[in-house]
């Protein structure tokens, strides 16, 4: 069950777009779950060291438009446990907004489902009721070797957060 002021803030964003198809109103969801995992990670020291990169990125720190399925990290540390990872972000979610959330890790892949789409009356049986976000993180990156690392601050959501990404014209390249 969604946290009430949470609930109360997703409706009012999904009210601001009523008539938009209920796939572009998932999205919207999406991607304010997706700007609170940023916020999560770039507010703990053990993660700060992330890059950023990938669909969602250009989306969230260039407005370019697209999203992603997924939050692309690097890893340039080869510090992050995605294990560990996995299970601090569900206490967070579960802590701290109230939402539940199942964890699925996979080598270098966590997959957070959030059982929220039938509470927004986004979808209904027989369709599911998970909202999906996945989180990549790679150690390796040797198929860039000339990139720059900006810090780009995002607000979206009413949220702040300081961003570590690569620069334009590495993203692209990625």
């Amino acid at each position: 069950m969604l946290d009430y002021s949470i609930k109360i803030f997703v409706k009012k964003i999904l009210g601001e777009r009523e008539s938009t198809p209920s796939l572009f109103q998932r999205n919207i969801v999406k991607e304010y779950l997706q700007v609170l995992v940023l916020r999560f990670l770039y507010s703990k020291e053990d993660y700060r060291e992330l890059v950023f990169y990938g669909g969602s990125c250009l989306r969230h720190c260039f407005s370019l438009p697209r999203l992603s399925e997924d939050l692309d990290f690097i890893d340039i540390s080869k510090k992050v446990s995605p294990e560990r990872l996995a299970a601090e972000i569900k206490a967070y979610f579960e802590k701290k907004t109230g939402l539940k959330v199942t964890t699925k890790t996979q080598k270098f892949r966590i997959t957070l489902k959030f059982p929220i789409l039938y509470e927004l009356n986004l979808a209904e049986p027989p369709e599911s009721d998970w909202l999906f976000l996945k989180i990549e993180i790679y150690k390796e990156f040797d198929f860039c070797k000339a990139y720059k690392i900006e810090v780009i601050p995002l607000f979206k959501f009413g949220e702040a957060v300081l961003l570590r990404t690569f620069d334009l014209p590495t993203l692209m390249a990625t």
